[in-house]
């Protein structure tokens, strides 16, 4: 069984397709599988150990197959080496899925149904103690080294992050010495980003405080994860999944302002990729940001909104990742023309979720967000004199202050009430703008848009309940809302527009 294990690891397709199919025809159901596996566990391990030990030369002396190359003969030398990455990738593989089986106890037998497998014991620490000993030649972490073949290097990743895994992992197969193979994964191409990360979360967790002892962050951390983001973030989907856990593992020594900066710049260059995971981007964009303020390096105010203001529609910028020459004095590219569409418009839905989340924790993020609002109201507001349909964006700031609003007020000043004052400004703007409007056409067709967003604004459920926030004993508001009324009232005689929009207006009257 070990060799046939083996083969169904294969790196030729279709003999791990026919290894595996034989297998399946062989031993019909999953217990009788995992019964094979726990049956043979010793063996397996004996042809691994031995395996691993091998160096190609040594290899070929074993199954007895000249290694004398004739000079300028290269086909031959590949044709050595690819037999030899073929027997140790399947090795790798093969060790990890016999761990991922057998290291956790068996199952107890249903009722009724007897089981041969009574004596089973899962494979514990000292049966894999080897793998990891100091000078050992069938040692795992000399596998990720970058003398050693790709494949190689992807499937001792892949097989260590089983192995971290498992329940019999301990403590002492990690150490410092082993950090710089592991970070270092994160930068190589031979291994996925998902799986690299996966890698330093099982090294963290099994090694603890201990294991980032000595670490010089600058130069044997952040180059590596930024290499990471960059590579995993425009396809990777778990990688960006598991970047959060990754980044609450390292130690908070290692963090300053300036690194998640570049994180999250990092991985807006990335989203800019035609059909990139954009919403689990997004979701590590924020997580970044809760994972610099837990470490005490919280990011800038601009960084932190940018999302924000690419939601309502407002300018924002970021610095390009290579710029040419003629651009060094201009290093800027406009995100909402960089990004792709369908990234921009998973941003919704992250920040439902996530708005709530941030104000719990730094206490100036009320007031940033709020600041935040405020600034894009600059850029919404004249936006209805020439494109009434960007009411989208009014219902997209409402429902940003929507958070705020719904907060307890503990003083005048707070968070809270200038939130229902700055509601309170721009509902008296809506109603002047569309009088304006309403005056200035000849149909009150083209205010509806904007009449609208103006509904939606003062019938939101922390807008209409009590009102406290709506501007009373204005006559400039007075005179507007007679204007609106009016104008609508004639147009609705004029041109069939119904009269009842008017009503839109009876939210903000003095109650």
């Amino acid at each position: 069984f070990p060799t046939w294990l083996c083969s169904m690891f294969d790196s030729h397709a279709e003999v791990a397709k026919v290894a595996r199919q034989a297998f399946v025809a062989n031993f019909s159901t999953d217990d009788k599988r995992r019964g094979v596996f726990r049956h043979c566990q010793v063996e397996c391990l004996d042809l691994f150990t031995s395996t691993l030990r091998h160096s190609e030369q040594s290899l070929h002396d074993q199954l007895g197959i000249a290694v004398t190359v004739p000079p300028g003969d290269r086909n031959a030398a590949l044709e050595r080496q690819d037999r030899y990455v073929r027997v140790i990738v399947a090795a790798l593989n093969g060790l990890g899925e016999l761990v991922h089986i057998c290291a956790s106890p068996a199952p107890a037998p249903s009722a009724g149904i007897r089981t041969a497998n009574t004596s089973y014991q899962p494979l514990s620490t000292d049966d894999l103690e080897s793998f990891f000993a100091q000078g050992n030649a069938c040692g795992l972490w000399l596998r990720l080294a970058s003398k050693q073949p790709p494949p190689v290097r992807r499937a001792a990743a892949e097989c260590l992050v089983r192995l971290l895994q498992s329940p019999a992992c301990s403590p002492s197969w990690v150490s410092s010495s082993s950090r710089p193979a592991v970070l270092n994964t994160l930068a190589d191409e031979a291994v996925p980003a998902g799986v690299a990360a996966a890698l330093v979360c099982g090294f963290a967790k099994a090694g603890h405080e201990a294991c980032w002892d000595g670490l010089s962050a600058p130069k044997a951390l952040w180059p590596q994860l930024l290499s990471a983001i960059r590579r995993g973030a425009p396809r990777d989907a778990p990688f960006l999944e598991r970047l959060p856990a990754l980044l609450r593992l390292l130690p908070p020594s290692a963090w300053a302002p300036e690194r998640g900066e570049a994180l999250l710049r990092a991985l807006l260059e990335a989203l800019q990729i035609p059909r990139s995971p954009a919403m689990e981007a997004w979701r590590a964009y924020f997580d970044i940001v809760l994972v610099a303020d837990e470490a005490g390096a919280p990011v800038s105010v601009a960084s932190r909104w940018a999302p924000v203001e690419l939601y309502l529609g407002t300018q924002s910028f970021v610095p390009s990742a290579s710029p040419s020459a003629e651009l060094a004095t201009a290093m800027v590219t406009p995100l909402s023309t960089a990004l792709p569409t369908a990234t921009l418009g998973a941003l919704p839905g992250v920040l439902q979720g996530v708005v709530a989340k941030l104000l719990e924790g730094r206490a100036e993020t009320g007031s940033e967000l709020l600041a935040c609002l405020e600034t894009g109201t600059k850029y919404l507001a004249p936006a209805f004199v020439n494109a009434p349909v960007s009411a989208t964006s009014w219902k997209k700031w409402l429902a940003l202050l929507a958070p705020l609003l719904a907060r307890p007020s503990s003083s005048p000043n707070d968070v809270p009430t200038q939130a229902r004052q700055l509601l309170a400004r721009q509902a008296r703007s809506f109603f002047l703008t569309a009088a304006s409007w309403c005056v200035r056409s000849d149909t009150v067709a083209g205010a509806a848009p904007l009449l609208d967003a103006l509904g939606h604004f003062l019938t939101s459920d922390n807008a209409a309940p009590e009102h406290s926030w709506a501007p009373l004993d204005d006559a400039e508001l007075d005179d507007a809302l007679s204007c609106l009324d009016g104008g609508m009232s004639e147009a609705a005689s004029r041109d069939g527009t119904p009269a009842d929009l008017s009503l839109l207006a009876l939210p903000l009257l003095p109650l």
